[in-house]
C-alpha cells in the first residue's frame, strides 16, 4: 500500500464507507484495509474514530 492509497483510505473512511467498499473501490483486500484504519484510531489522522 502506498502513500496515496493511504490517504484515500483515510478520505473514504472520513466520508462513512465500509472496509468492504474501500476494498473494492482501491483494490485492496478488506483485511489490508481493516488493519489500515484500525491502527489508526484515534490518531489524528483519523479523529473521528473512538479510541
Amino acid at each position: 500500500m502506498n502513500a496515496e492509497q493511504k490517504d484515500q483510505i483515510r478520505q473514504l473512511h472520513s466520508s462513512g464507507l465500509g472496509y468492504k467498499k474501500i476494498a473494492a473501490q482501491l483494490g485492496l483486500s478488506v483485511n489490508t484495509v481493516a488493519s489500515f484504519c484500525k491502527r489508526q484510531r484515534g490518531s489524528e489522522s483519523c479523529p473521528h474514530c473512538p479510541q
